[in-house]
């Protein structure tokens, strides 16, 4: 089958950018390419849309449409894939993360899939950017479902200056209504999100839920993982990601405001990941480790996540929760708050803690009760690892796209 998945980056971000499921179907014999913006591999079969003259006339459609408040509406460099032979012939065509690196107009998605005509072109979802006027995430705002206007959360990410939300979402509505794609999805939470949406709910798929390379994140000697952070192997470790900007949606305030009232049972340590700083209100208290953004480098990743006793994960909105997937994979359990897609993806409360959203009181007993409950503790860890191997590992993530993909195609013909 001849695969071409369309993305920004290819190894950095690599869970969601669609990497992944590219060296997997090269492993299975498929013909699979990918197009992306920035090109950080020596993967000869991974090609960088870059030439110098359509990079310098992109940054300026960039900065026309930033000054406008309009993100992903005039970039330029994706118009180069309509010529490209390889995209028509493609047995399939996959977009990824096409947004968020500002080189795909929006209008690309309809023109794309039109070039192609009688052959499937999929667009993955990975939030709600696709069906509001700017932000990733509506950190509760309803707007979204009735053609946004008047938006409440400018600050939000995507951050505009100008209030054209309106506009905005109707271009998106135009995109998706002249597009011939199907869209897919991660969990039941965000399906059951984007069928609320008049912008999408007429090309929904079938949810796929991520899966996890576990060859990279399973258990490993918890006393030599903690060695590499300087940690002591009788100390608690709590791990968590710090989210320094905006709109908190990675739940780091309710995390602090917790910790605050935690009482440690002994030396306890928190180990953090992306942000530096924020933290000075916990300082004394714990001893506080911050990493950086491990996007690129998974050992790092999963040797801290096998260092950690517990992973907190309080979103405010998650559209999966990949990590916590991945804290899973290292026999880490997930607290987190009810009523994002995080509660499904942890199947709580058999692989972690669920609380109410926002209630950090209730964030801190559960920190408390996993401390106090060594047996709850390495039971959620077990029922995790099952999970995993039921339904989550590489082959079985793959192998649902390469099934999905021969039946559009079939469907097609």
């Amino acid at each position: 089958m001849k695969i071409v998945q369309i993305s920004g980056f290819d190894t950095l971000g690599i869970q969601v950018n669609g990497y992944l499921l590219h060296e997997y179907y090269l492993s299975e014999g498929h013909d699979s390419i990918m197009f992306v913006h920035e090109k950080h591999s020596d993967d000869p079969r991974v090609f960088s849309l870059y030439s110098r003259w359509l990079r310098y006339l992109n940054v300026r459609m960039q900065k026309i449409g930033t000054a406008l408040s309009l993100w992903s509406v005039f970039p330029i460099e994706g118009y180069r894939l309509l010529f490209s032979r390889r995209v028509r012939q493609a047995d399939v065509l996959h977009l990824q993360l096409t947004y968020n690196a500002q080189f795909f107009s929006l209008f690309m998605i309809a023109l794309i899939s039109w070039l192609r005509w009688n052959k499937p072109t999929l667009v993955a979802i990975h939030d709600m950017f696709m069906t509001t006027g700017h932000c990733v995430y509506s950190m509760g705002c309803e707007r979204w479902q009735s053609g946004c206007g008047k938006c409440p959360n400018k600050e939000t990410p995507f951050a505009i200056r100008h209030d054209v939300t309106r506009l905005a979402w109707l271009i998106r509505r135009l995109v998706f209504g002249l597009a011939r794609v199907h869209l897919i999805v991660g969990s039941p939470w965000q399906q059951r999100m984007l069928a609320r949406s008049p912008i999408l709910a007429r090309k929904l798929s079938p949810y796929i839920p991520y899966g996890v390379d576990t060859s990279k994140y399973y258990i490993k000697d918890k006393r030599v993982c903690r060695e590499r952070f300087g940690i002591p192997e009788d100390a608690d470790v709590i791990s968590f990601r710090s989210v320094p900007y905006g709109t908190n949606f990675k739940g780091t305030h309710f995390i602090i405001a917790a910790l605050k009232d935690f009482v440690p049972r002994r030396k306890t340590y928190l180990l953090t990941f992306e942000g530096q700083g924020g933290l000075d209100a916990l300082s004394g208290k714990f001893e506080i480790i911050q990493l950086p953004w491990t996007n690129n480098d998974q050992e790092m990743l999963s040797d801290a996540l096998n260092a950690a006793d517990i992973f907190l994960m309080p979103s405010v909105q998650e559209a999966f929760g990949l990590m916590a997937m991945e804290a899973l994979a290292c026999g880490t359990p997930v607290i987190t708050f009810r009523g994002t897609a995080l509660e499904e993806t942890i199947d709580a409360p058999r692989c972690g803690i669920a609380v109410e959203m926002g209630n950090s009181a209730q964030l801190k007993d559960a920190i408390e009760t996993l401390f106090n409950d060594d047996g709850l503790r390495y039971k959620m860890a077990e029922n995790g690892l099952r999970l995993l191997e039921r339904h989550h590992t590489l082959p079985i993530y793959a192998g649902r796209f390469l099934e999905l993909y021969r039946r559009l195609s079939a469907k097609a013909s």
